[in-house]
């Protein structure tokens, strides 16, 4: 009878245990769900919505990741406060790293000492590929979904998204490629989402609109502001409209509806759109600029030692006040007998002067340094990304706030003994926490948001034959200095643009110079040491190497009042407070009716290998081994398709390059090579080349085994006429 009673206690206690959302002392429960309904990329920072089920009395704690084999042994932690009144629900979130929240296991509700409830993470974290949301369940079943199945096999993830779910910030968005919607399910979000996703899309993100063109669109798309001005009088079946950084595609037949899988959607641009994602250069460039912003800030001119010539000076006087200083003192004074005490006060005092006037001792409260990049989207959208540097002249805690809605993450942590710990804390006003920081020690913190307010640098470039021309006004609040314009490859000097303050263009793009690193990074030979404008611009020296601005006209400048984007809330007192902040937005550009120039690296283009080895720099390309081919979109660049060629510079390298040009005939559909001297096609003989929708192919081709520097491709100049 008692193994009976047994058997059935462990049985009602085995079924309870599976039904629960978690472990609870029986009046608290909690459910956790991480990501977008589940899916979250492990490179991006992730949401996770926690509901606390509170039917005892008021509960004042706070709810921790746990990560798998039980607490961080490193005491890192990641959660947020809560205060739930008796018999109440509360709803919080967490943001954390998309690689933390992979390795956890549980989510912990602690009070104090006593543990509340926890409950189990579960979710889909991918490291890269497609996630797709669509926005109802109707998508799900279209021909668009099997397609990129078919297409892409694992690399695609689908998840339906309700509006319950549908985050409150467009940074949590950061894990979703392409959202897919139209008028019936965008009426069901709110106005504040509506908002988060117009933003999510002009930060990147590729919105496709199903049933509906671009100019009947307006109505549905109420709330998305600003619009896109190509949305006023779009027509055709399919637009494709730019938005900011990111674009929406208008299906003017609703996608449920399409039958055909192939090509109609590469008609639609998804199969270049999909490769593009796939490829992860967004998410690489990513990382990359955070890599420069943690390793610029950790450079801290405000932490100078004293100059070696006084400390010279210091050791000479203290040489001799003790040697024959103090031997004649003593001898005049006749007391040669104190000499066993003096010479040792003497050196107490001088290490007391010398231990004062050493760096750490002269800070204040603590040293601070925020290095950002702040990239302007439009007159009401900016995009920022911070680095901070901080400095305890003599330990303690630190503790570091961010401004509302921004995403904190703790970087470099050193700690000695495992003593101190991190907590991360989201909420409202997110902060981190860094206990028992070591004399001197240093600890860095990024965050990453929006920013409204901060203004614009309005202007539009033109191209005049071969000079760059236009107006640029500067609408933000920074005086801007070492002010710049790529041009693809090239670069225009602009100097000094005060706020408020206009500079004309007028510049000849012959004159101006193919961009290396060092000119990019802005450090002329004649400065040695690596400066924090030089370690941080290497990441725009990426974005330059791998194409990424081709066809884009990109300012950029330095100010030297940093953004407030992180603040220090512990310690307490006056602290030394430093840093610098890059601006930078994309002009606008405009092919104005009439003979026109593109320079070398301006054009779009793409880079496929054919069986050969190449490499990416700032200068152009380098051909290693084997051949590759260049595709030049003429028409996406120009932006029209009412242009005619006139000629054709190849940029021919010099005989010690060591490769080979030749273009794609499209008469003969054969590959003609260059001969004699001259590099230059002109008249009749260049039209030949350009295909009816306006690209040029050309093929490299290597010699040898080994290309240098001398050898770079830098590109083609092309030479022409638009008009209708």
């Amino acid at each position: 009878m008692k193994r009976i009673l047994i058997l059935l206690i462990l049985t009602v206690f085995m079924v309870t245990g599976q039904a629960a959302p978690g472990w609870c002392d029986g009046d608290v429960s909690l459910k956790a769900r991480p990501g977008l309904a589940g899916i979250y990329k492990i490179n991006s920072p992730v949401l996770i919505d926690v509901d606390v089920d509170n039917r005892g009395e008021r509960i004042t704690g706070r709810l921790a990741l746990i990560p798998r084999g039980g607490e961080d042994r490193n005491n890192w932690v990641y959660g947020c406060e809560v205060d739930v009144p008796a018999g109440q629900k509360g709803s919080y979130t967490i943001v954390a790293p998309g690689d933390v929240v992979s390795g956890t296991s549980l989510v912990r509700l602690t009070d104090g000492y006593k543990t509340m409830a926890e409950t189990n993470l579960e979710g889909a974290g991918v490291g890269g590929g497609m996630v797709v949301i669509p926005l109802d369940e109707k998508f799900l079943g279209s021909s668009l979904i099997s397609w990129l199945d078919r297409k892409y096999g694992g690399q695609v993830m689908v998840k339906y998204l309700s509006a319950e779910e549908f985050p409150d910030r467009s940074l949590l968005l950061r894990s979703a490629d392409i959202i897919v919607a139209d008028r019936d399910s965008l009426s069901r979000l709110g106005a504040g989402q509506k908002k988060v996703l117009s933003e999510w899309v002009r930060l990147g993100g590729g919105l496709v609109f199903s049933g509906e063109s671009a100019a009947s669109a307006k109505g549905a798309l109420e709330g998305f502001s600003p619009l896109p001005a190509e949305v006023q009088g779009s027509s055709g079946p399919v637009q494709r409209v730019p938005w900011g950084k990111g674009e929406i595609i208008f299906s003017r037949q609703a996608l449920e509806s399409i039958s055909r899988e192939g090509k109609v959607w590469e008609e639609m641009g998804f199969d270049s759109w999909s490769q593009e994602i796939l490829s992860g250069n967004k998410m690489d460039m990513v990382q990359s600029e955070r890599n420069s912003l943690s390793e610029a800030g950790s450079y801290l001119p405000l932490a100078r030692s004293v100059a070696m010539p006084v400390l010279v000076a210091l050791w000479l006087a203290y040489i001799l006040v003790v040697g024959p200083g103090l031997f004649i003192l003593l001898r005049r004074l006749r007391r040669s007998d104190l000499a066993w005490i003096m010479v040792p006060a003497v050196a107490l005092l001088t290490a007391a002067g010398l231990f004062t006037l050493s760096p750490a001792n002269r800070m204040k409260a603590y040293l601070s340094q925020t290095m950002s990049t702040v990239e302007i989207i439009d007159p009401e959208l900016a995009e920022i990304a911070s680095s901070g540097v901080f400095v305890l002249p003599r330990g303690g805690t630190l503790e570091v706030g961010g401004q509302e809605g921004m995403l904190l993450e703790p970087l470099n942590r050193y700690t000695r003994g495992g003593d101190g710990s991190m907590r991360s804390l989201s909420g409202a006003s997110p902060r981190v926490v860094f206990t028992g920081v070591e004399y001197g020690s240093m600890r860095q913190v990024y965050s990453y948001g929006t920013l409204q307010g901060v203004g614009t640098v309005e202007g539009m470039a033109f191209f005049k034959e071969d000079r760059l021309q236009g107006r640029i006004v500067n609408k933000t609040s920074f005086d801007l200095r070492d002010c710049r314009i790529l041009v693809g490859r090239n670069m225009v000097e602009l100097g000094s643009i005060s706020s408020g303050a206009t500079r004309d263009l007028d510049e000849p793009m012959s004159r101006s110079r193919i961009v290396n690193e060092r000119e990019i990074y802005g450090v002329g030979p004649q400065v040695a040491s690596i400066s924090r404008e030089s370690v941080l611009m290497s990441s725009m020296a990426e974005h330059v190497s791998q194409n990424k601005w081709a066809g884009e006209v990109v300012f950029m400048g330095w100010s030297d009042s940093p953004v407030v984007s992180l603040k220090v809330l512990s310690p307490s007192g006056e602290g030394q407070e430093g840093g610098q902040t890059l601006i930078r937005q994309k002009l606008a550009v405009k092919f104005p009716e009439g003979p026109f120039r593109l320079p070398a690296g301006f054009i779009k283009n793409s880079i496929m290998g054919l069986g050969g080895a190449y490499g990416e720099l700032p200068e152009g390309l380098t051909l290693h081994n084997g051949s590759v081919k260049v595709t030049y979109d003429l028409r996406e660049t120009l932006q029209t398709d009412h242009f005619k060629i006139t000629a054709i510079d190849l940029q021919k390298a010099p005989s010690e390059a060591g490769y080979t040009i030749e273009l794609l005939n499209r008469e003969t559909s054969g590959w003609d090579g260059i001969e004699g001297t001259s590099s230059v096609i002109s008249g009749v003989d260049s039209q030949k080349y350009v295909s009816g929708s306006g690209v040029i192919e050309i093929r490299l081709t290597s010699l040898t085994e080994k290309s240098g520097i001398d050898g770079v491709f830098k590109g083609i100049t092309v030479e022409g006429v638009i008009g209708s």
